[in-house]
């Protein structure tokens, strides 16, 4: 049972609703803070993912091949993108009124965009298919609710409903992964984990402020680590 999954999904909805109704006692100042503190428990993750590396060299090669295939794809960019399309469809022919209620809309487009694929949720979710590990998961489920509350600050309770989509996603990358976890060895496993290490820590330098690196771009460093692992394993 995918039990990371279903309680990302309920952190959500929770964080969603006490946002929508005890928002406005929350003072500017924590809403603010939040992104670096989100940033700080990112590294954390990171940290965690890192200490499964086998194989450094197939590592470091895996992140150099799927950095340059993610920004060849600029797969931020076409996330980005979409996002502005949904925007001004729905700002069309708009009363100013209605202008206001679509910026929270597209605001809400943003976090869906987060929530569904961010490298966190994909990494945790296949580390817990892979190895059933649910601590990743977790663990972003501690920080979605808390992001779920600041953001429904502002949106309202519709911030809960993206635990919909985030749901079916997750079940399908957790339902792949169990057709993968066979072929898997030890290594491979180790060294997927710590990709996923290297691109939780893209996202805390992001969240941090520190470099703005597009985090997106790199999640085919997964994809490419399970190959580059197996290659390495027979030097």
């Amino acid at each position: 049972m995918p039990i990371g999954i279903i309680v990302n999904s309920i952190a959500i909805v929770l964080g969603g609703v006490a946002g929508g109704v005890f928002g406005r006692h929350i003072p500017e100042h924590i809403r603010t803070a939040m992104p670096r503190l989100i940033g700080l428990a990112s590294f954390a993750m990171a940290i965690y993912l890192l200490r499964n590396i086998v194989t450094l060299p197939a590592v470091i090669r895996a992140v150099i091949l799927g950095a340059v295939a993610g920004e060849a794809l600029d797969i931020e960019g076409a996330i980005a993108k979409g996002s502005r399309k949904l925007r001004k469809l729905a700002e069309r022919d708009a009363t100013k009124a209605e202008v206001e209620d679509d910026l929270l809309i597209g605001q809400f487009i943003s976090i869906l965009v987060l929530f569904c694929a961010g490298s966190s949720g994909i990494i945790g979710v296949l580390t817990e298919g892979i190895t059933g590990d649910t601590a990743l998961l977790f663990s972003k489920s501690i920080l979605d609710f808390f992001v779920s509350i600041v953001f429904g600050t502002s949106v309202g309770f519709l911030i809960s409903f993206i635990a919909i989509p985030q749901f079916f996603i997750f079940m399908a990358l957790f339902g792949l992964s169990r057709f993968i976890m066979p072929v898997f060895t030890d290594a491979m496993t180790g060294d997927f984990l710590a990709c996923g290490g290297v691109i939780s820590m893209a996202a805390a330098l992001r969240l941090s402020e520190i470099k703005p690196i597009k985090v997106s771009n790199l999640l085919p460093v997964l994809l490419f680590s399970i190959p580059v692992s197996w290659a390495w394993s027979l030097l």
